[in-house]
């Protein structure tokens, strides 16, 4: 086989998963409006929503206040980090402060050597979540939702062949920032793998799931030892033969820069 022969199979290669992605991105387009053309029967029972948090995020503050304004009419934020002392308590408790009328606590999960830090702190948010909520809903402390992600999200669980129901991230990135805008296009290209299928995965900063199905799935045991919330979730998901739901209402967006560093 000459190098003549070789370059000229890669290039077709190259050129048929070009195609096959552009197939991907009309199929995507296309579920898109499908969604956005009908409106989704409102389900909102009380819930829990999980925020862990680690540091500083990029406009952590707005990010927290976007959470403190969801129209939806009962539910609790659980606020959760490793150490009592970690700086986003410092920004965030003051904060909570100018939302009286909202549920909101602090948790101290502590540090583990069995799993990942935002895994041993979502299970103890779970073990303190209110008895009364119907709904675990988990989010990231770099997610900007909109003022009716929380009954967008939940309002696809009505169905109870649905496990999850999964939005993704969107990064918006800061002006003049070129690995930003890398790290955008990179990361929007998996959003449209997302679709009315059977292979969806879940994203563990816009993902819920009614409190019974949790237990039933298991997912506790399948995070006892894992790295990844929801790489693992949507393994006890697909374990246990229900349906992982991405409504694209949920696509939320991740703002910031990004070093090349944090690119690689």
């Amino acid at each position: 086989m000459t190098v003549e022969s070789i370059l000229t199979f890669l290039a077709v290669l190259i050129l048929l998963k070009g195609l096959a992605g552009a197939l991907e991105g009309l199929r995507y387009h296309r579920y898109i409006l499908d969604c956005l053309a009908t409106r989704t029967t409102p389900w909102m029972p009380p819930a829990s929503v999980i925020l862990p948090c680690k540091g500083l995020d990029y406009d952590l503050e707005g990010n927290v206040t976007a959470l403190l304004q969801q129209v939806y009419p009962f539910f609790e934020l659980l606020i959760v980090t490793a150490d009592a002392h970690d700086p986003a308590r410092q920004v965030l408790e003051p904060l909570a402060a100018r939302f009286p009328g909202h549920r909101v606590r602090f948790i101290t999960a502590g540090h583990s050597d069995q799993r990942g830090e935002k895994v041993h702190n979502l299970i103890q948010a779970v073990a303190e979540a209110d008895t009364a909520s119907e709904v675990l809903v988990f989010t990231d402390s770099d997610s900007r939702p909109h003022l009716l992600w929380l009954q967008e999200l939940v309002a696809p669980l009505r169905n109870e062949s649905v496990g999850v129901s999964t939005g993704y991230r969107w990064y918006f990135p800061a002006p003049k920032n070129f690995a930003g805008l890398l790290r955008s296009v990179w990361n929007g290209s998996v959003a449209t793998l997302l679709g009315n299928h059977s292979h969806n995965f879940a994203w563990g900063g816009s993902m819920a799931l009614r409190k019974t199905t949790f237990t039933a799935a298991r997912v506790l045991n399948y995070w006892e030892h894992s790295l990844s919330d929801d790489y693992s979730l949507t393994q006890a998901m697909k374990d246990a033969r229900l349906r992982i739901h991405y409504e694209p209402r949920c696509l939320i967006g991740s703002y910031g820069s990004c070093t090349w560093k944090e690119l690689v």
